[in-house]
């Protein structure tokens, strides 16, 4: 039988699960995360409106499902003309956490996962940060190179004027023949970057 669980209000404390207390039923949580809840201050995105989400915990084969999804409005930074993007998002998640030695998770240390490790979430202890996970799944979301059109010019190297509102009278220099090939390179690479990068 699901359990429902209230939701209080977020300040910039942890929003903890524990998994000792949850017993064979099935915990329901929901809410809206305000910007400034979650700190994604060192990610390069911001929130720009309250971050809905809901999710369900259970116990399973020995760790934890959590299965939910979020909504919010993020704003971005084009990674060609340093102009803000004004992004919706919207994301499912279904995750699995297998309990590990707390032991692991030493900041020295260097962990080889397998192929199959990479769907597989580990905690030390019992405790489930939800505000984490929520914090997780929003940079997942998040293009790697976001950029505001796929046809953004970028800036001038010169005079750093965005070239996407009009064009400079900055002098285009020829360039040295031995760099044509690192040219095409870059221009391939340019190419391949869409919107969901």
């Amino acid at each position: 039988m699901p359990v429902a669980l209230g939701v209080r209000a977020m300040t910039r404390k942890p929003y903890v699960v524990d998994l000792a207390d949850l017993g064979k039923e099935t915990l329901w949580l929901g809410g809206t995360f305000m910007p400034g809840d979650i700190d994604f201050s060192d990610d390069d995105v911001r929130q720009s409106e309250g971050l809905d989400w809901s999710l369900s915990v259970e116990l399973k084969g020995g760790g934890a499902r959590v299965v939910g999804q979020l909504r919010t409005a993020i704003q971005l930074t084009c990674v060609r003309c340093v102009e803000p993007i004004d992004r919706g998002l919207q994301r499912k998640f279904d995750l699995f956490f297998e309990p590990r030695e707390a032991e692991l998770f030493s900041t020295n240390d260097q962990i080889e996962l397998e192929d199959a490790d990479t769907s597989t979430a580990f905690m030390a202890g019992t405790a489930l940060l939800l505000d984490e996970i929520v914090h997780e799944q929003v940079l997942l979301a998040v293009p790697m190179k976001p950029m505001c059109k796929e046809d953004c010019k970028g800036l001038c190297a010169t005079c750093g004027m965005n070239l996407n509102t009009g064009k400079c009278d900055c002098q285009r220099l020829p360039v040295n023949p031995a760099f044509a090939p690192l040219m095409e390179f870059k221009k391939k690479l340019e190419n391949r970057k869409g919107p969901s990068d």
